[in-house]
């Protein structure tokens, strides 16, 4: 028996509620919204996906440390698992990240051109690593695996090799949220200093009665619109350019979407280093028989 956290006899909202990450997994799976007060057996039952896989996904994804077994990998219908990670590929090109080309192509006009230049330069390389390595997977590995349930094995690839060069494309995205940080236009200011027309206070002290605010710092200022006030849409300013509220928000909204991508890239890393890496392994292993 399995020793999941979760059950099929669950229902699907309760899983999401308590596991939110699990959410991007939902199109990966073929599973769209509007699944009500199912369990997670009625949904799968309803869109083919084997739950005994569904819940072995969910396992890896939101436990780190969870290693499944080979038994529980053995007894797991993995029918699915290329679907999957087709799914997760086109999920990631097609939708994630033109989303943060469109966020980073905004961010990069408001910087010193040679910084917006060469963000988006770093950016295009790096989707274009990440369309070579899914190409590599679905143009090597994944025929592999139909060449291995058919029984026809007729190239020489090892999925161990696979596994050897497996890098991680979670860490340039690291590095690329820390060159935005580094370039974003902002206040020096610290401690901050907010002023009004009722007097001033530091930046930690309780909210100021005073509308509009202003905040003020050696690197420049920003005033807010806050309700009542003249002053909109706010501006940030300081050595390295200005910005509006509006794109500080959309700065910040781009720098999650690439944090969250890159910790969905992480737990795919994972999924197939804990449950491709030894399923294929044991289909090269029963091939040799």
């Amino acid at each position: 028996m399995n020793d999941y956290l979760y059950n099929e006899n669950i229902n699907l909202s309760a899983l999401i509620t308590a596991q939110p990450q699990l959410l991007l997994t939902l199109s990966h799976f073929g599973i769209p919204m509007g699944f009500g007060d199912k369990t997670i057996a009625q949904v799968c039952a309803e869109h083919g996906v084997d739950p005994q896989f569904f819940l072995l996904i969910c396992e890896v994804y939101s436990n780190d440390s969870y290693i499944p077994s080979l038994a529980t990998i053995k007894s797991t219908p993995m029918q699915g698992l290329v679907p999957y990670l087709l799914r997760s590929h086109d999920y990631y090109l097609n939708r994630r990240l033109p989303h943060i080309a469109h966020h980073l192509e905004k961010i990069a006009s408001m910087l010193p051109s040679r910084a917006g230049k060469a963000i988006k330069q770093f950016f295009n390389a790096y989707v274009e690593e990440v369309r070579e390595h899914f190409v590599h997977e679905e143009t090597t590995v994944y025929p592999h695996i139909s060449h291995l349930l058919s029984g026809n094995q007729r190239d020489k690839f090892k999925i161990k090799d696979f596994l050897a060069s497996h890098g991680n494309l979670d860490d340039k995205l690291s590095d690329l949220v820390q060159i935005i940080f580094k370039y974003l236009p902002g206040s020096k200011n610290s401690p901050s200093k907010i002023e009004g027309a009722g007097g001033s206070m530091t930046s930690s002290l309780p909210g100021s009665k005073s509308s509009p605010s202003k905040i003020e710092g050696a690197g420049g200022s920003m005033t807010s619109s806050l309700p009542g006030s003249k002053s909109s849409p706010s501006k940030i300013e300081g050595a390295g350019g200005s910005m509006t509220g509006d794109s500080n928000d959309d700065a910040i909204d781009m720098i999650f979407d690439i944090l969250q991508l890159s910790l969905d890239l992480r737990k795919h890393a994972l999924i197939e280093d804990k449950i491709l890496g030894p399923y294929v392994k044991l289909l090269e292993k029963s091939s040799q028989r």
